[in-house]
C-alpha cells in the first residue's frame, strides 16, 4: 500500500485510482487484512521463541508486551491507510475500538491511536485554522506589495 502513495501515472498517484475500487469500503476485507498482517509478523517475531510451556513466567510477559505493541503498531499503519482511502470516521472509530478490545492495549495506547483517528470535530477545527492561515498569509502578501510599490515605486 505505501507504493499506491509513492507512484504516479498522468499526474495521479496509484492510491488516487486504487481508491474508487470496492473492496476498500469494505470492512470484512480491513478486518482480514489487519489480522493476517499481525499474524505474520507474530510469525516472524515468534519462530525463534521456545515453546509457550517451557516458557518462564517473565518471558511470557516479555512476549505478552510484543505482541501487544507489535499489535500497536500495525493498528496504527492501518488507521492511517483507512483514513488516507478516506473511510467514514464512523466506520474506523469502531474497527479502531474492536481491535484494542481485542489486543488487550493500554489506555495510553488505545488514546494514542484515538487521536490518529479522524474525528469529525478535529477535521472542522482544522480546515479553519487552515483557513485562518491562508487568509493571514494572502494579507501578509498584500502588505509586502503595499511595501514593495511604496519603497521602490513599482506598481503591482
Amino acid at each position: 500500500m505505501i507504493l499506491a502513495f509513492t507512484f504516479q501515472c498522468e499526474g495521479r498517484f496509484l492510491y488516487q485510482e486504487l481508491a474508487t475500487h470496492p473492496i476498500w469500503r469494505s470492512m470484512r476485507f480491513w478486518k482480514a487484512a489487519f489480522l493476517h498482517s499481525v499474524h505474520t509478523e507474530r510469525k516472524l517475531r515468534c519462530s525463534n521463541n521456545a515453546c509457550y510451556a517451557q516458557q518462564t513466567w517473565a518471558e511470557r510477559e516479555e512476549a505478552a508486551e510484543v505482541q501487544r505493541n507489535t499489535f500497536f503498531g500495525q493498528l496504527s499503519s492501518f488507521i492511517s491507510n483507512m483514513t488516507a482511502f478516506e473511510l467514514p470516521a464512523e466506520d474506523i472509530a469502531e474497527f479502531r475500538e474492536k481491535m484494542c478490545q481485542m489486543a488487550d492495549l493500554d489506555r495510553d495506547q488505545v488514546e494514542m491511536l484515538r487521536q490518529l483517528s479522524p474525528n469529525e470535530e478535529r477535521e472542522s477545527s482544522l480546515s479553519e485554522k487552515l483557513e485562518s492561515f491562508r487568509e493571514r498569509g494572502r494579507s501578509m502578501l498584500r502588505t509586502m506589495s503595499r511595501s514593495f510599490t511604496f519603497e521602490f515605486g513599482f506598481e503591482t
